[in-house]
């Protein structure tokens, strides 16, 4: 499901999804990489770099931010070398 969640990301070279699920295996919230909501999509930011590294959220930091409901983040698999991570692990 996060290889499908993954296809809505507007970044044409990394394209990642995240899925948090419930105890009951039900689904909370999906998430993909992308520039948060109200800012251009366009696709000239993507293509710098730079820019794109100032405005991108992570997958996993979307699915957070899209839950309705608390989340407690138990297990996480860390990007590795990656700048920002956005997700505590506990």
């Amino acid at each position: 499901m996060a290889e499908h969640i993954a296809s809505y990301s507007k970044d044409p070279s990394t394209q990642t999804g995240a899925v948090i699920t419930r105890h009951d295996k039900t689904i909370a919230a999906t998430g993909y990489n992308g520039f948060p909501a109200k800012l251009s999509d366009d696709e000239k930011l993507y293509a710098d770099r730079e820019v794109k590294y100032e405005r991108i959220i992570h997958c996993e930091m979307n699915a957070v931010l899209q839950a309705r409901e608390r989340v407690d983040v138990t297990h996480c698999t860390p990007i590795r070398f990656c700048p920002v991570l956005v997700v505590p692990c506990t």
